[in-house]
């Protein structure tokens, strides 16, 4: 178990820094209106890739060692080809897809939710390794392509994404599926009804989760493309990028902290661990993030290209709700550690009324004062809602464990809570 959380960890600081290379690059390549187009389409092909998620999504880890799992993916596929078609039709006609790019999303829509079934059933099986290896192969190839096509090739359009997205999604998909097709015959029995009624009513849990989630993250970007413009999309996207890159640090955090917790029935322990945990990720957040505020303007267009003049703007813009958010990932994991995992659900919900509200009432006024003005106003709308989240989740968790506040200040056990967990975990490698 702690060999698979390393490896995740290990798998997810690989992603993380060519993700980053893979936003510099793009940024140098497209420009920021490219940077937008994509970051528009990556978020439609998310939406459609959630809403194929409503049969079973994440729920299928635990599907699969309950049902058997070749009728699953029977009613995923019609599932997830019904969904693609009209999913796509609904997002090309409100204009929320930009036009022309409407086969290319639905393609790569259904390849992603391929790789997602496939390697749902390999983490149902506790194959772990294979699935970071996976996903970190899945990076690799965009990242590559990317780069050969463009430097080597020499394509010039914004093609060059998509194409790689293809082999990216492609293989990914194609390998996860062979991999995880050993395992379809689990020798589980049900009736297709049973399955299909199951698959949904646990998949409409993390279905409402998820894309409440992925709004609250997200939403504001049609809201910029439409009252903005695509470039200043591109800015906003590679902001937020950059800034929710430092979590990592608490991500890695939560992961350790959760396999504690959901083996463990010590309450004081738990939420002791979850004290700590916060405190520890709320401090590396806060240094993390007065780092990147501290970078000047300057530096970001020589690396990125002076298509991001003001990026910085958005950055700051967003920094308190980067910061805050660390206590939402550590409580999010906690919660769903003791099995209240509705408790984030309710948070997402939250925050996704802020966003939406706050957009509707203040976007397209700022954008009408310039485009500085509407890149700070959508930063510090997606701030607020990412802080009336985790205020939620905080108050929840202080109540629910009657917890002074005193204790949320860092003392000496905290660091030393911290080191023996990372020294159980070196010893135990």
């Amino acid at each position: 178990m702690i060999r698979n959380i390393l490896g995740t960890i290990s798998s997810k600081i690989a992603i993380a820094i060519m993700t980053l290379t893979l936003v510099v690059a793009n940024a140098n390549y497209f420009g920021a209106e490219g940077v937008g187009t994509i970051g528009l389409i990556v978020l439609c092909i998310s939406i459609l890739q959630l809403l194929s998620s409503f049969a079973g999504g994440g729920a299928l880890i635990y599907l699969s060692a309950h049902y058997p799992i070749k009728k699953m993916a029977f009613v995923y596929l019609l599932w997830t080809i019904f969904v693609t078609i009209f999913g796509t039709i609904i997002l090309h006609y409100t204009k929320m897809l930009p036009e022309s790019y409407s086969i290319h999303v639905a393609l790569l829509s259904f390849l992603l939710s391929i790789y997602s079934f496939s390697t749902s059933i390999l983490i149902g099986r506790e194959k772990i390794k294979l699935f970071n290896i996976i996903s970190l192969f899945q990076i690799v190839i965009l990242l590559s392509g990317v780069l050969v096509l463009y430097n080597i090739f020499s394509l010039k359009n914004l093609h060059i994404y998509f194409y790689s997205l293809y082999a990216a999604y492609l293989i990914s998909a194609v390998i996860s599926l062979i991999i995880s097709f050993k395992y379809f015959d689990n020798g589980k029995t049900a009736k297709l009804k049973t399955v299909v009624i199951e698959m949904f009513k646990y998949g409409s849990y993390v279905f409402a989760a998820s894309f409440m989630q992925l709004m609250n993250y997200r939403l504001s970007y049609f809201f910029i493309d439409q009252f903005g413009s695509r470039a200043t999309l591109g800015i906003y996207d590679s902001g937020i990028k950059l800034s929710e890159g430092i979590w990592l640090i608490p991500k890695s955090l939560a992961l350790v902290e959760y396999s504690k917790i959901s083996n463990s029935n010590d309450k004081v322990f738990n939420v002791k661990l979850a004290i700590s945990f916060v405190k520890v990720a709320l401090l590396i957040t806060i240094v993390a993030v007065g780092l990147l505020c501290l970078i000047p303007e300057n530096w970001f267009t020589i690396v990125l290209g002076k298509d991001f003049t003001g990026i910085k703007l958005g950055i700051i813009s967003i920094a308190l709700g980067i910061v805050t958010f660390s206590i939402s990932i550590i409580l999010s994991h906690f919660f769903s550690g003791i099995g209240k995992i509705y408790h984030n659900t309710i948070s997402s919900g939250i925050g996704l009324i802020f966003t939406l509200g706050l957009n509707l009432l203040f976007i397209e006024e700022a954008f009408q004062r310039g485009m500085f003005e509407g890149l700070i106003t959508a930063g510090l709308i997606t701030s607020s809602s990412y802080v009336f989240a985790t205020i939620y989740q905080f108050i929840i968790f202080v109540r629910m464990n009657s917890i002074p506040i005193r204790k949320f200040i860092p003392d000496k056990s905290d660091y030393k809570l911290l080191k023996s967990t990372i020294n159980q975990i070196i010893k135990r490698k």
